[in-house]
């Protein structure tokens, strides 16, 4: 279900300037989608809330609810490369409410407990399936939960031309429509920057 290759990239990066990239992006790549993240994380993080992150890299968004002084019950994030993994739990290692552990977010077959939240940011690009990676994990949340995902579609073609060797080396791939169209239980879906990026929010309730 992952793409392998994804674990190879960040290794031979090292995860260690991934932070900056990160930052260029949220400015230049797709600044009003990496806004419309604060804002979701501000509407429904509360403290009595539990949250599971997939694919947490560098702990980046757990970075977002602590710069916003949201409280939060409990925090899980799952990431499968061992360096990105490594920065986020250096970040956070004094926080007993913040864990995180390596595994493959297409197998979560392990985990038991439900919860409140579920976050996705940048990750189903690297997802050979990515609407069934989605509806398994609905199974994670709670009766009343939601489910909060972005993800890269393939943009206009002028922003494609200069954005596509940036894909090839992250080893990433556009979502298409197709596999949005078997998400289940979706509420609200959002284009942003020429369709460059997608947002979808999911509730089960709905």
């Amino acid at each position: 279900m992952l793409n392998r290759d994804v674990r190879k990239v960040y290794s031979f990066f090292q995860a260690r300037w991934y932070d900056c990239f990160k930052e260029i992006w949220n400015r230049l790549g797709a600044p009003e989608a990496e806004k419309n993240i604060q804002t979701f994380l501000k509407e429904y993080v509360s403290e009595e809330k539990s949250i599971l992150e997939l694919g947490c890299g560098t702990g980046k968004n757990m970075e977002s609810i602590q710069r916003l002084n949201l409280l939060f019950k409990n925090y899980l994030g799952l990431d499968f490369t061992t360096d990105m993994l490594n920065q986020a739990i250096n970040k956070f290692k004094s926080n007993n409410r913040v864990t995180f552990k390596q595994q493959d977010i297409s197998k979560l077959d392990n985990l038991d407990e439900k919860y409140d939240i579920i976050i996705s940011t940048w990750v189903m690009s690297h997802i050979n399936s990515p609407s069934e990676v989605i509806n398994k994990a609905q199974k994670l949340l709670k009766q009343d939960g939601t489910f909060y995902l972005v993800f890269m579609t393939k943009p206009k073609w002028f922003i494609n031309l200069w954005l596509w060797p940036f894909m090839l080396l992250f080893k990433a791939r556009y979502v298409p429509e197709s596999e949005i169209q078997k998400v289940q239980n979706i509420k609200k879906v959002k284009r942003y920057s020429f369709n460059l990026a997608t947002s979808i929010l999911i509730n089960k309730n709905e």
